[in-house]
């Protein structure tokens, strides 16, 4: 199974695999929920979850620019189930999940056909705000509801837990998503789940 191999090849690495795998979770379900607002497909979920899982491998170096490591790391060490072509996206997207937001000028980048860029972008933004959204690495927000106006969209999220971190965390991530999809992102907490102490 292809999920099996992904996660196989990051536990190599060292990085928090419970961690990758709950950001893949969020960043499914934030594109799985908004369809209409990035007009993407399966070839692209399935990208964005294989960055999801993979977007920490850098940590083997520690955390400084281990956003970049990551993509090194994924285009030095090819993963056999990924064509070139998604090869360079999804280490693209995983080196966007954090810091600078893309830009021609860098090198990886700018090799993408501008279709390619845009779905980078895309997903990219919400792979950012799925980090974000797992800051504490203790899985406690889901995806409740994701609305969009023409100005705005608005997230409500399902709660484990005390979810002010990964909001704060999620909306400092929010600058690519806004920029790409050019509205204003909105989290606010929604009901806290059974069995959890809010």
């Amino acid at each position: 199974m292809l999920l099996d191999s992904i996660e196989k090849y990051a536990s190599v690495y060292d990085c928090d695999l419970e961690h990758s795998q709950n950001v893949r979770s969020l960043a499914i379900q934030l594109f799985d929920v908004s369809p209409k607002l990035h007009g993407l497909g399966e070839t692209e979920r399935r990208l964005l979850g294989t960055a999801a899982l993979l977007h920490d491998i850098g940590w083997e170096y520690g955390q400084s620019r281990h956003h970049k490591n990551s993509a090194r790391m994924i285009l030095e060490n090819p993963p056999n189930w990924l064509t070139e072509r998604e090869l360079l996206i999804v280490a693209n997207i995983a080196r966007y999940h954090r810091k600078a937001l893309p830009a021609i000028s860098h090198v990886d980048y700018a090799r993408l056909p501008s279709a390619d860029r845009e779905t980078v972008d895309k997903l990219a933004a919400l792979l950012r705000i799925a980090d974000g959204l797992d800051v504490t690495h203790d899985a406690r927000v889901s995806i409740e509801n994701f609305a969009f106006s023409k100005q705005s969209a608005r997230l409500r999220l399902s709660c484990a837990g005390e979810p002010s971190p990964n909001i704060d965390s999620a909306m400092k991530k929010a600058d690519l998503f806004e920029r790409v999809f050019q509205r204003r992102l909105l989290i606010e907490p929604g009901r806290v789940r059974r069995g959890c102490s809010p």
